[in-house]
């Protein structure tokens, strides 16, 4: 499914656009966000018809509630933070995944004209409006799971043979958020390191109810290992919103998150991560 498919009017239409950087000690932070821009769409109220949210971050993990459920979890959150990293336990996703300056984290928050956005659905959205940025340099994005990958999925994305994206969305009414991280730049293998150290400390070879990856950070790039051009984040941003504009007619409105209401959300993910947090020091 195409992003045109969920807008099929002939008329332009209003994005909203947020870009920041998201400092330590506010890594919950983007996920208020999106529930505070999916129910602005929910309302009707809203004066955007879609939204999107760049979010790069300072050195986090973030972990999956599936994680909290890891044996040893104290002990991986004790090999995280020696690493220079703050874990962090995020609203959509199921594993862990990495933040840093070299990650590009975004949502894309929009609500169908018509009839609901399934779940594949919404993941091929995405998929299509990122084959639209590596097209132009004869690339194409390939969607099918990296199962020793951090977080693999369904709808992981691979650009010449290895995984440089991840897929997670939420949803309140008819307003989905798709979340994705991208690998720009940076030491990818040491991303990748970190993680399977992390299911190491904290499974310690024990059988469990989920399972969880043993990763590999051969299956892993970045993205200026293969397109140089698109290895910085500004550029890598710009490509992402004319892959939109050429799905759509927009117009684009530049956001603050100050200028939502999202403090109520905020503080019930900040409560959740310091209880979680200190009860597995």
């Amino acid at each position: 499914m195409e992003l045109k498919a969920l807008y099929p009017d002939q008329k332009t239409y209003r994005l909203a656009l947020i870009d920041e950087y998201i400092e330590a000690g506010n890594f919950f932070q983007p996920f208020a966000v999106a529930d505070a821009l999916m129910k602005a769409l929910n309302s009707g109220q809203a004066d955007f018809d879609l939204a999107l949210h760049f979010w790069p971050t300072d050195p986090t993990v973030y972990l999956g509630m599936m994680d909290a459920r890891l044996p040893y979890l104290a002990d991986g959150l004790q090999l995280i933070r020696q690493t220079g990293y703050q874990p962090t336990i995020r609203s959509a996703g199921g594993l862990a995944v990495v933040s840093d300056p070299g990650i590009l984290n975004f949502t894309l928050i929009v609500k169908p004209a018509k009839d609901r956005l399934l779940i594949d659905q919404a993941y091929q959205v995405m998929t299509q409006v990122l084959d639209q940025v590596f097209a132009p340099y004869g690339f194409k994005v390939i969607s099918q799971e990296v199962p020793q990958s951090y977080c693999p999925g369904s709808f992981d994305l691979s650009l010449a043979g290895k995984k440089i994206a991840g897929q997670a969305q939420r949803r309140i009414g008819q307003a989905v958020g798709i979340f994705v991280y991208l690998s720009i730049e940076g030491n990818q293998d040491q991303r990748a390191q970190l993680i399977h150290d992390f299911y190491l400390a904290a499974k310690k070879g024990e059988e469990t109810k989920h399972h969880y990856p043993d990763v590999d950070p051969a299956v892993m790039r970045t993205v200026d290992s293969v397109i140089p051009d698109l290895g910085q984040l500004a550029s890598i941003k710009q490509a992402i919103i004319a892959s939109i504009s050429q799905a759509l007619d927009i117009h684009v409105i530049q956001l603050a998150s100050s200028d939502l209401d999202y403090q109520t959300e905020y503080e019930r993910i900040k409560s959740r991560n310091q209880d979680f947090l200190t009860q597995n020091k």
